[in-house]
């Protein structure tokens, strides 16, 4: 089971293009600055099997541009993989936005992404100038893959 807080059918400020979102429940890592507070204590979600939320995201998302968000979304990281597969097979683009930093991201999750954004939100360090993210320390990746993953920062 997915615990999820919720979602938004469509954002132009969580990744390229118009993208659904959905939010996962849940995140202990409790970061100063989070601006998503409200979903981070767990257990105060809706719980979705996998094919429900596939099917959910199948019917908010109109041109296969998904965006996971949290909470922490690697704290679901079974389920997360699951879904993100079963999203893949189905030929969607796929962002992962998460507080943890690129050495924390298992590499069989970026076999099945499009983009991350990695890093934690930083009040101190905000940047209104850059897309996606808003802490200088935070970065996004562009998800290359041919004979092996590569990363490229956008």
């Amino acid at each position: 089971m997915l615990e999820i807080a919720g979602y938004i059918e469509e954002s132009l400020t969580d990744g390229p293009g118009i993208r659904s979102v959905v939010f996962f429940q849940g995140c202990s890592r409790n970061c100063k600055d989070c601006h998503n507070k409200s979903i981070n204590e767990k257990g105060k979600g809706k719980k979705i099997t996998i094919n429900e939320c596939f099917n959910m995201i199948k019917k908010i998302s109109n041109n296969k541009k998904i965006t996971i968000s949290g909470g922490e979304p690697l704290e679901q990281y079974n389920n997360l993989l699951k879904l993100t597969k079963k999203l893949y097979e189905n030929k969607y683009d796929i962002c992962i936005y998460t507080g943890n930093n690129l050495k924390e991201i298992p590499k069989e999750l970026l076999y099945y992404i499009n983009y991350i954004k990695v890093g934690y939100f930083d009040n101190k360090k905000t940047n209104v100038e850059l897309n996606y993210y808003g802490s200088k320390n935070q970065k996004f990746y562009k998800i290359e893959k041919g004979e092996k993953i590569c990363l490229k920062e956008i």
